[in-house]
């Protein structure tokens, strides 16, 4: 549980430098939440690019943001907090799910 947990100390780290309750503020809570999800491998990944700098929580707000605006239905953007993990995934070049797609079931399977 290594890189999980210092993966989760970095975005916790970054969260402290942001005032309580400001949009960077709640992307460390997502970012959280997203690396409580992960694997291990996952969350090497994570660790790797928040040492090199090329992820910080203002990149994850602009992918999330992005997402919204292309999303945008009239003058209206949303990002449903569902979509938010698979977006941070997708941010720090994981799948957006680690779940596999489930397959239809064929009913002639069963006979």
């Amino acid at each position: 549980m290594e890189n999980k947990q210092k993966a989760l100390e970095m975005a916790a780290a970054m969260q402290q430098k942001e005032k309580s309750g400001s949009l960077l503020w709640c992307v460390a809570e997502d970012l959280k939440a997203t690396i409580q999800s992960m694997n291990e491998e996952e969350a090497k990944v994570i660790v790797a690019d928040l040492e090199a700098g090329t992820h910080d929580l203002k990149t994850c707000e602009k992918a999330i943001h992005d997402y919204a605006n292309k999303h945008k239905s009239g003058g209206s953007a949303c990002c449903p907090g569902p979509a938010v993990p698979g977006i941070l995934r997708v941010h720090f070049g994981l799948p957006e799910s680690e779940r596999p797609k489930r397959q239809r079931l064929n009913i002639m399977d069963f006979m």
